[in-house]
């Protein structure tokens, strides 16, 4: 497998593991905001041996610029890799690596730039990775976080998911389904436990109900046992979620979802009116599922609440591009448009500020210390599932903003605070 991988990895530098950095800077503006970043990774991490972990990465090849430095050359694209793997020591948080790397990628037909980057990992850690891609012939950038947690052999991250042209499945999704190959190089050579679990996922309740949503459980799903050789299986899959794991009954192991093959676009008609439950009524919704004509149903919808076709194309665009967001942003097992996190983003659009703890995120609309601002808390829920998983900590204080921005919707404003 790895020799599908074009480009090897890069130099790390390595810094001092007492340099401390501050606390205080945790808020971010446009975290969540497709339009706001002009590259937009995807990543998975991959604990390859006790002491050394891999990153890999696809980048799309249409938001990368591709130059040459004289006519007679080939244009490339120069990517750079920046940033700080740190950990908590004695409450303060320590920079425990640095990474700065740069790798060049050839033009391709492609259509995904992949690669991989290593750096040292010790067994028995949790850490946080802070990194930037850039790139550097445009000299632009995206930066994410990452949570690296090598506590054990057989969490999530010691399992890497290939498809079958043997790139990584970044995020641990697939758009249809496939034959894919599990490799798990710090695991024993024995059985592996496949659960499978395609239920239907219940929309979460708005954000001042009291009801809760539950993630769908692998114990609820078929199950099957396959054996692992030279620390690799492959496996054929179908449309669902798998929980893969040596060690079901501490519900170690990691996830494989099987998405739609438009994911994260909302391509159909079907799952158009399927994301529009957040602003219609129950009628409305209903009869928009009539078979003959729930197109011509929802295409009304739209123009009633806008006034026109030409506006409503407008506020089309709009709801639809957050529903990609949130797939892109908030998926685990769970498609991001159905969890709490996707729930606030479609219908309230991005926050002006976002606050990240190490178990939380605080999203706030509006100005800060501004007695009319909103906020809306999310705490990471532990789950075998998801390092992604956030809970909306639900109040009956938001029913009248709730009402206010679906009224907005509906009146053919896009909503935003």
């Amino acid at each position: 497998m790895r020799s599908n991988w074009i480009f090897l990895l890069g130099a790390l530098l390595l810094a001092s593991c007492t340099t401390q950095k501050s606390t205080s800077d945790n808020s971010h503006r446009g975290l969540y905001d497709f339009e706001s970043n002009v590259l937009h990774p995807e990543i998975a991490v991959y604990h390859a041996t006790d002491a050394t972990t891999e990153l890999y990465y696809t980048l799309d090849p249409s938001e990368i610029l591709f130059s040459r430095d004289h006519i007679d050359s080939e244009f490339t694209a120069r990517i750079g890799f920046e940033g700080e793997i740190t950990q908590i020591i004695s409450d303060s948080i320590h920079v425990i690596h640095e990474v700065r790397l740069t790798q060049i990628h050839p033009a391709q037909k492609e259509s995904k730039l992949s690669g991989l980057i290593e750096f040292p990992c010790e067994a028995g850690s949790i850490s946080s990775l802070k990194l930037s891609i850039k790139d550097l012939n445009r000299n632009t950038s995206t930066t994410f976080f990452v949570e690296l947690d090598k506590t054990n052999k057989l969490n999530a991250q010691n399992y890497l998911l290939t498809d079958e042209y043997g790139e990584a499945l970044c995020m641990n999704q697939i758009s249809g389904s496939n034959e894919i190959r599990v490799y798990c190089a710090r695991c024993e050579d024995v059985d592996v436990q496949i659960a499978r679990n395609d239920e239907e996922i219940k929309l979460p309740p708005p954000p001042f109900s009291d009801s809760r949503m539950e993630l769908p459980s692998h114990e609820d799903g078929l199950k099957m046992s396959l054996p692992m050789e030279n620390h690799q299986l492959d496996i054929n899959t179908t449309k669902g979620f798998y929980f893969i794991s040596q060690d079901p009954e501490n519900r170690l192991g990691t996830t494989l979802s099987v998405r739609d093959y438009f994911f994260p676009e909302i391509m159909t008609t079907d799952y158009m009116i399927l994301t529009l439950r957040y602003i219609t009524s129950r009628s409305e919704y209903e009869s928009m599922n009539d078979g003959d004509r729930s197109r011509e149903v929802m295409e009304n919808f739209w123009i009633e609440c806008a006034g026109s076709k030409e506006k409503a194309r407008l506020l089309i665009q709009a709801y639809y591009s957050r529903v990609k967001e949130a797939n892109m942003y908030f998926s685990h097992v769970i498609p991001g448009w159905k969890t709490d996190r996707g729930l606030i983003h479609i219908v309230f659009g991005n926050p002006k500020k976002i606050f990240r703890y190490a178990e939380k995120e605080v999203w706030l609309y509006g100005e800060e210390d501004n007695m009319n601002s909103l906020q809306f808390t999310f705490r990471k829920k532990p789950s075998p599932y998801s390092n992604n998983h956030m809970v909306l900590q639900r109040d009956h204080v938001y029913k009248s903003n709730w009402e206010r921005a679906v009224t907005s919707w509906r009146n053919g404003r896009i909503y935003e605070n």
